[in-house]
């Protein structure tokens, strides 16, 4: 044990610090959770708390700096009364690195050459070694910034574990704009897990460079061959999948992998790790950078990419603390609500309030302490489910509007401006979903609500909103594990469920509790946890940290057996088990391309006589698979089985009845043309890819060709009442809007994108074996169509270009021509009037910023 170490472990385990401690922390929480709270502390308390602070801060271990932060920053409310607190202060966070803080706490001023030179020269050197340059402006890193930055910078590959808010993007964003600044045609690829963050990280990176150093597209299509500088690439693993199959030659420089833990998520999981061994395969220098919130084991990632030389940079240090607040109350006591700090082994009352009505149980409880500690304030109340998540709104929308609760609390002022973005949002939630949608009246409240099926312009609007004030909450779904960035002052949650109804994990939680607290806004968040004793799951009870363990490789060790028997079935539907359907994949693959050993290697824990019974089943499974390797690779989460069978169906029907009786028509054809060929491929798909009959193509082929065709989402939204009221049906428009959402983002862009993927590749091989090659070309791009919404050239140029589908919806009515190349698209938006063409003004918007950019 070090000097510093043993002075720390006396000091956290001295009584009358402990007292004093506590005496400040439950001051400081108070106040920030809008409480009474006197002060308790005399001047001497203070000075000795901020003393040992100061030595706090020089340990390595994440509990004592916690301890030297909380100090540094509540200390200060003490400043203006206590000499030298200030100097102290900074000093504290100085030396813990946190110069987010020092900037919030001391507005970006200087240091004053009035401090004692010692302090003033150690605080300036540690700032000056944390200071970059990023394009012409400096930034002043944190110290888990700095590590990565000079990690980055040094060319070395590296596996990143820190908490949400660590300031983990910032540092990202900075090294890609130098290294593009620097050699304008690097090959970078930024992977992200989920549509929702595509939009979010693509506007991070436009951002990044304003005087367009790069271009940036999250489609994946090849790059002009006469452009200067190489796109840089924001893609999900099944994107990236479909350019790496485009482009056979492509290799990537940089490789960003964000949020890497969802590695260990089920199918999708075999995908990202199948396109990060085929990038390590085409370039062997490529230059890896895999980051996730609280990862265990992150040189895991290492043997996922042939357990090359990978740098892990592991801390659990935040730049904002996170108080958590235990919330509780009885039907006997209605309008009590108690109150307490959560400390690990120990609890710190806090004591209560009293609420303005009676309060009867655990999810009203929530409701009313959103609305009673949340406002005023940026808030996010977590739902399980898109349906709940409109609920909530509109019962946390009828609190504000209660006179009953209002003579209590009434609200406070709504300036012009918040009042007026609340009216545009309001009608823009109407223009892109539905003049029903139910957001278009929350919104006007200041309470919006976030789910991953809202269509991305929207959710950007809301996500706006509420990072400028102008939005008091957001109710929100499990998107926010997936990377979305949110803070919030406050979080508030009771008994949340993540996935298909799963308790939370502690992971997951702490991953969630990481958006309280606004990086630059804030010194600390709160999460409000509402009657924690009946959750399901014991959250705080958990470590912070998970064990990430590849989808892949955890079907292997876990259950070999299991997936044995489903290579030796050749009977089984597609999507029955999308974990061993998609490892099924891979490992054919690897079988016939020679690598499965190679893959089965990189399993440290594999059992000794599981690669050699793989083989075995694969060696049998292979006889049978007669299709090429390629076209397998093109469905990698269809079993192979299925596509043969596809196959072997479409060689005899095109012997039978010619070649272009499969083909489906282009969905720009006149609807009805395009409907009569595209039903039966959906037919064919659920017959032969999932077993099934019925008369679901119908429905699905219809919302589908809508859908391509790039018709507004109202529109589609519409349709789905009407028909729904023709029947007789009573559902209500709420319901069916999401249910359309829901079918669109879920079903058609995910589900359908691979079965008519594959599809499409196993008919090529078809016509290719029957001795059509000349009909390939006219097979139409239907997964891409239906991943963009968007079949036009047009469209897909404007949505290459940053648009939205919306927006690119809406400027591709201006004109007929469908078949725009990347130039004419420039040229046509250039030209284009947003007053003249009636456009509102989050599509005016969004306009202006691609054509900056362009």
């Amino acid at each position: 044990m070090t000097f510093i170490d043993t002075l720390c472990t006396r000091i956290s385990t001295n009584d009358d610090f402990l007292r004093e401690y506590n005496a400040l922390l439950k001051q400081s929480v108070l106040r920030h959770i809008g409480q009474p709270a006197p002060s308790t502390l005399d001047e001497g308390a203070t000075q000795r708390l901020i003393q040992s602070a100061a030595i706090l801060a020089q340990s390595s271990r994440a509990q004592w700096r916690h301890l030297a932060y909380r100090i540094g920053f509540a200390s200060l409310s003490s400043a203006d009364v206590l000499d030298g607190l200030h100097a102290a202060s900074r000093l504290v966070l100085a030396r813990l690195g946190n110069y987010p803080a020092i900037k919030f706490a001391f507005g970006g001023q200087q240091e004053p050459e009035t401090l004692p030179e010692t302090i003033f020269y150690e605080i300036v050197n540690r700032r000056d070694a944390n200071t970059v340059k990023v394009g012409e402006r400096s930034a002043t890193l944190t110290d888990m910034q700095k590590l990565v930055w000079d990690g980055l910078t040094a060319g070395s590959s590296l596996a990143l574990s820190a908490p949400t808010s660590a300031g983990k993007s910032f540092v990202l964003l900075g090294f890609i704009e130098n290294l593009k600044r620097a050699k304008p045609r690097a090959n970078i690829v930024y992977v992200v897990p989920s549509r929702a963050l595509l939009s979010q990280v693509e506007g991070d990176l436009r951002n990044a460079a304003p005087d367009r150093a790069f271009e940036v597209t999250t489609v994946p299509i090849p790059p002009a061959p006469d452009v200067e500088n190489t796109p840089l690439y924001v893609l999900t693993p099944e994107r990236l999948q479909v350019l790496l199959q485009a482009l056979p030659e492509l290799s990537f420089d940089v490789v960003i992998v964000d949020e890497a833990h969802l590695i260990g998520e089920s199918s999708r999981g075999v995908i990202l790790h199948s396109v990060l061994q085929e990038l390590e395969s085409r370039r062997e220098e490529v230059q890896f950078l895999f980051s996730s919130p609280h990862v265990r084991n992150p040189n895991t990632f290492g043997f996922v990419v042939g357990a090359r030389d990978i740098r892990t940079i592991k801390t659990e240090d935040s730049p904002v603390a996170q108080n958590i607040v235990l919330l509780s109350g009885d039907a006997m006591e209605s309008k009590s609500i108690g109150t307490s700090l959560w400390q690990g082994a120990l609890t710190l009352p806090l004591g209560g309030f009293e609420a303005a009505i009676p309060v009867y149980n655990s999810q009203d409880r929530l409701i009313y302490a959103a609305w009673a500690l949340g406002r005023g304030s940026q808030s996010l109340v977590y739902a399980d489910g898109p349906a709940t998540c409109e609920d909530m709104a509109m019962k946390i929308q009828a609190l504000s509007r209660d006179p009953q609760v209002g003579e209590v609390a009434p609200a406070g002022p709504v300036s012009e401006e918040t009042a007026a973005t609340r009216a545009a949002l309001s009608e823009f939630a109407k223009e892109t979903v539905h003049s029903n949608y139910i957001l278009a009246d929350t919104v006007s409240s200041g309470i919006g609500f976030h789910y991953g099926r809202i269509p991305p312009l929207l959710r950007t609007a809301v996500e706006t909103a509420f990072s400028d004030g102008h939005l008091e909450y957001i109710v929100c779904t499990s998107t926010l594990l997936q990377g979305v960035n949110l803070p919030a002052r406050n979080i508030f949650m009771h008994n949340p469920h993540t996935g298909e109804d799963r308790p939370i994990e502690p992971v997951d939680f702490w991953n969630l509790a990481g958006r309280a607290g606004r990086l630059g806004k804030d010194f600390q968040g709160n999460v409000f946890l509402v009657d924690y004793d009946n959750w399901e799951s014991a959250p705080l009870a958990g470590p912070k940290d998970e064990r990430v363990r590849p989808s892949l490789e955890r079907t292997l060790v876990d259950t070999p057996t299991e997936l044995i028997d489903y290579i030796g079935d050749a009977g089984r539907p597609s999507g029955e088990s999308p974990q061993l359907e998609a490892a099924f994949s891979k490992l054919l693959r690897d079988h016939r391309r020679g690598n499965l050993q190679q893959t089965l290697g990189r399993m440290p824990e594999l059992a000794p006589e599981t690669p050699d019974l793989v083989e075995q089943a694969l060696k049998v499974a292979d006889a049978k698979i007669k299709l090429d390797v390629s076209a397998l690779e093109a469905s990698p989460q269809i079993s192979g089985f299925r596509q043969q069978e596809l196959y072997d169906y479409m060689v005899k029907k095109i012997a039978k009845e010619g070649p272009d009786y499969l083909i489906p028509v282009h969905p720009s054809a006149t609807f009805k043309d395009a409907l009569d060929k595209l039903r039966p491929v959906f037919a064919r798909v659920h017959k032969y890819l999932e077993l099934k009959g019925g008369m679901h193509h119908r429905y699905w082929s219809q919302l589908g060709l809508r859908w391509m065709r790039g018709e507004p989402l109202p529109s589609i939204i519409e349709a789905a009442i009407k028909y729904h009221r023709g029947q007789g049906k009573k559902r209500s428009d709420r319901t069916v809007i999401r249910e359309v959402l829901t079918d669109i983002e879920r079903d058609l862009r995910f589900k359908y994108v691979n079965l008519l993927g594959c599809y499409c590749s196993i008919l090529k091989e078809a016509l290719v074996a029957t001795g059509h090659k000349g009909h390939v070309q006219k097979v139409p791009a239907l997964p891409l169509y239906l991943e963009l919404g968007a079949a036009s050239q047009t469209m897909i140029q404007f949505i290459g270009l940053g648009l939205s589908r919306h927006t690119s919806s809406r400027l591709a009515g201006l004109t007929i021509n469908r078949d725009m190349d990347q130039r004419a698209a420039k040229t046509f938006l250039a030209t284009i009037n947003p007053q003249s063409a009636g456009l509102s003004p989050y599509v005016s918007s969004e306009l202006r910023r691609v054509l900056v950019a362009a």
